[in-house]
């Protein structure tokens, strides 16, 4: 048989436990309802044409404030019914050779959008390392397409 002191104690605990498994039960509840919805689209219904690049595309490479490598510029899209998607894919260290991804998908919800392209800036960056990164290229829908890198702007 228990003391009343130790009657006591288990009920306190056994309380707490209560409490705290409540609290966690509801918790959990609650991240369950804030997940973020997924689209998912089939891979038919994405647009990815070739893309033809009209010029050159001038890519600026600096160290920013958070020594990152930093890389940007613009890209004239086919049509205002496109968006851009970026990456960066790096390969080796010391120094580091570094290609920019840039994919242009066609937006199937748009029906008019304005003739003719549209420039759309891009930005990438990466850790700095202790040797400054090789560029390496641009590609478009996983083609090279003419680029060249201006330092330090």
């Amino acid at each position: 048989m228990l003391s009343r002191g130790k009657k006591n104690t288990t009920t306190l605990v056994s309380l707490i436990v209560a409490i705290f498994a409540f609290w966690w039960g509801v918790s959990v509840l609650d991240q369950t309802q804030n997940v973020p919805k997924v689209i998912t689209v089939a891979a038919a219904d994405l647009q990815i044409d070739p893309y033809t690049a009209a010029s050159v595309i001038v890519v600026h490479h600096s160290l920013d404030a958070n020594h990152m490598d930093a890389f940007s510029g613009t890209i004239t899209l086919p049509s205002g019914c496109d968006d851009l998607g970026t990456g960066i894919a790096s390969h080796g260290s010391n120094p580091a050779h570094v290609t920019i991804l840039l994919t242009v998908l066609k937006d199937p919800g748009c029906t008019s959008a304005p003739p003719g392209g549209s420039d759309q800036p891009f930005s990438v960056s990466l850790s700095h390392a202790a040797t400054a990164p090789v560029f390496d290229g641009v590609t478009v829908n996983g083609v090279i397409v003419p680029s060249k890198v201006v330092e330090g702007s």
